[in-house]
């Protein structure tokens, strides 16, 4: 309402950048789904870009919700030195190696990435940089914080379900 008066008052223009609480951006995510609406609003110039990350002990793979739905796969299966680590490490890589295989085109400074990962303890390490016992897991995580950092891309952490994670492998 303060806005829509600025605006009137002439003390704003109607296409000025405006910012938006976070509460009522979800408020306007979750009204868009309810009408159908599949793609995130784009707010303060941000393009939104889901991608859905998970490792087994055979492999690490990702799932990219892009521009327009468009989804693309990365992955592959692990080094035989690698197959031992513990899962923990393991799933740390796999955002390691998705952020270094990022396509060139979500390596942008107006680009939001919210990462879906189903281990705590690497969303823990990414959010506080350093939380874990495990120095090969910090490694990895910081490694694609600092690339992440380089791009000047910014990125969210969130937990998701493992059955509900498009990358499940």
């Amino acid at each position: 309402r303060r806005l829509t008066n600025q605006v009137n008052k002439g003390s704003r223009k109607v296409d000025d950048l405006a910012q938006i609480p976070q509460s009522i951006i979800h408020q306007l995510n979750s009204w868009a789904a309810s009408v159908g609406v599949r793609r995130r609003l784009n707010v303060g110039g941000e393009i939104l870009t889901e991608i859905f990350i998970d490792a087994s002990k055979e492999g690490w793979g990702a799932v990219i919700i892009g521009d327009g739905g468009k989804i693309e796969i990365l992955g592959d299966s692990w080094e035989s030195d690698e197959m031992e680590a513990h899962i923990n490490v393991l799933e740390a890589r796999a955002l390691e190696l998705t952020v270094r295989s990022l396509p060139k085109y979500l390596r942008q400074k107006n680009r939001h990435l919210i990462f879906r990962i189903d281990n705590t303890t690497v969303i823990g390490v990414g959010r506080k940089r350093h939380c874990s016992k495990s120095l090969s897991l910090n490694n990895c995580v910081l490694r694609a914080l600092d690339i992440l950092q380089e791009i000047g891309a910014t990125f969210t952490m969130k937990y998701i379900q493992s059955a509900k994670n498009a990358a499940d492998i």
